[in-house]
């Protein structure tokens, strides 16, 4: 009997292959399930900030505008993955005063729908209005579900929808 207790205890002390295969699956989900997580608030964090800095690119091109800066009107270019600042009443591709701002390949631009047509918006000099009012859509390439879109009114302001 006394035998048989310690051969029982001996057995009992370490974990078997199936206990730490069984931990190491659980580990591995849960760490799966974390991973995918943030991979999702990284996707809508780059979306809101690409959002948020064409609202800005907007904002410099009406207040430079209304500014008269170099006496010149400025405007916003729109691309399904960039949008682009301009000088000059049309927008010029190889200009080097473009300031350029690249999406992340998570976020793309799928539609820009502006009164008179056109993939552009440009502003009035004495009053920083727009003929070019409409939005533009931004959405998640790997879900286009989510999508965030900006309006742009007749008075050159912008906002989220």
């Amino acid at each position: 009997p006394i035998i048989s207790r310690m051969m029982y205890n001996k057995r009992m002390r370490g974990f078997t292959l199936i206990e730490i295969l069984i931990v190491t699956t659980i580990a591995a989900i849960l760490f799966a399930i974390i991973l995918s997580g943030f991979a999702g608030l990284r996707q809508n964090s780059d979306l809101t900030l690409a959002v948020d800095d064409s609202i800005s690119f907007l904002q410099e091109a009406r207040t430079k505008t209304l500014s008269s800066e170099s006496s010149s009107v400025y405007g916003v270019h729109f691309e399904t993955s960039q949008f682009v600042f301009f000088v000059g009443g049309t927008y010029n591709p190889a200009s080097a005063s473009n300031k350029i701002r690249a999406l992340p390949p998570t976020v793309e631009i799928s539609t820009w729908n502006f009164t008179g047509g056109g993939d552009e918006v440009i502003f009035k000099r004495l009053n920083g209005e727009t003929d070019m009012k409409g939005d533009v859509t931004f959405r998640l390439t790997s879900d286009p579900s989510v999508l965030k879109i900006i309006e742009i009114f007749p008075t050159g302001l912008a906002g989220i929808q």
